[in-house]
């Protein structure tokens, strides 16, 4: 037995403009993010997949301790300036 999460995700009705990449759709009228029930990523239903909740609460403990362990900044060049990022893509898997 298999979903079918493309037909569910592109329903327009529940996604307006399925082909368009807009995080915003995952929140509901007041700015939060949908119900848990809403999110197709670990399955749904009766086979839903059983380690959903301990996968979440990984990586908010793995988001929460980056942020307190860390100094997130731009790195400072030899006379204390901040250095700008070059954002450079390649396209690929693997590099």
């Amino acid at each position: 037995m298999s979903g079918k999460h493309e037909a569910m995700t592109y329903d327009e009705s529940m996604y307006p403009n399925p082909d368009r990449f807009d995080p915003k759709r995952f929140l509901n009228t007041n700015g939060h993010l949908n119900a848990d029930s809403q999110i197709l990523g670990f399955g749904f239903g009766r086979r839903a997949h059983a380690g959903r909740y301990g996968a979440d609460a990984t990586v908010w403990a793995t988001i929460l301790t980056v942020l307190t362990t860390f100094d997130i900044a731009k790195a400072k060049d030899d006379t204390g300036e901040e250095t700008e990022i070059e954002t450079v893509f390649a396209d690929g898997l693997v590099r």
